[in-house]
C-alpha cells in the first residue's frame, strides 16, 4: 500500500472495508497498514468487523503492518508464493481493490487458478475509476484470439462500487456452494501417470 493512494481509491476501500463488517463477514488482507489495504482494515475495524492480515516478514521489520488486525500471519520465502498460498487458502471470495505489483500478481494468479480450474473461488474486482478495465480488455482479448478458452466473465467479475463488489462476491459465493454440494466427492479428477 502507499501513502500516496488516490482520494477515490482509498473512498473506495473504506466503502468496502464497512460493507464487510456490516455483513459479518470477515477480511483477511495483505496485513499493511497504508494505501487501500490500510483503508479497507481501518473501517472494516471501525463498524465491528474482524481482519486477519497476512504479511510477509520483510514488511515487518519496517513496521509496515497494521497494528489493528486482529491477527496477524506472518509469512517468509525468498518471494510472495507462501503469502499468496495461505491468502487463497483461507478465504472464500477474493475482492480486488486498486492496487500494485503485490495486488496485481495476487489477482493474476487467482485468475489463472480459476480459469485453468484449481480452483473455484469468486473474484470481484473492485473498477473505481476504470482501474481494472485494461486487465478485463486483456482478458476479453485474449479470449477473443483463442489465448484463453474462457470468457473473462466466466472467471471473475467487474463491479464499478465496493457495495456492488461484496454483492456479486455473495452471490457467486452461493453458486459455488451450489456446485460443490451438486459434485461427489470422488469426481475429483487424479493425475495419472503417462506410460
Amino acid at each position: 500500500g502507499s501513502a500516496a493512494t488516490p482520494l477515490a481509491y482509498m473512498d473506495a476501500s473504506r466503502e468496502l472495508g464497512r460493507a464487510i463488517a456490516l455483513a459479518g463477514h470477515e477480511c483477511i488482507n495483505g496485513g499493511g497498514k497504508t494505501g487501500c489495504m490500510g483503508a479497507v482494515t481501518e473501517a472494516c475495524k471501525e463498524h465491528g468487523g474482524r481482519v486477519v492480515g497476512v504479511i510477509h516478514e520483510m514488511w515487518v521489520v519496517d513496521g509496515e503492518e497494521s497494528t489493528l488486525l486482529d491477527e496477524l500471519i506472518i509469512v517468509s520465502g525468498e518471494g510472495l508464493a507462501e503469502r499468496k498460498a495461505v491468502l487463497l487458502d483461507n478465504c472464500d471470495c477474493i475482492l480486488v481493490l486498486p492496487g500494485g505489483c503485490g495486488t496485481w500478481d495476487e489477482l493474476w494468479q487467482s485468475v489463472a487458478e480459476v480459469g485453468l480450474g484449481f480452483r473455484d473461488l469468486p473474484i470481484v474486482c473492485v473498477n473505481t475509476n476504470g482501474f481494472y478495465t485494461p486487465f478485463y480488455d486483456i482478458l476479453d482479448r485474449a479470449n477473443k484470439e483463442c489465448m484463453i478458452y474462457k470468457r473473462p466473465e466466466s472467471i471473475l467479475r467487474f463491479e464499478d462500487t465496493p457495495g456492488g463488489a461484496l454483492k456479486a462476491a455473495e452471490e457467486m459465493f452461493r453458486e459455488v456452494q451450489a456446485r460443490k454440494a451438486a459434485t461427489p466427492a470422488d469426481a475429483k479428477p487424479s493425475l495419472k501417470k503417462r506410460a
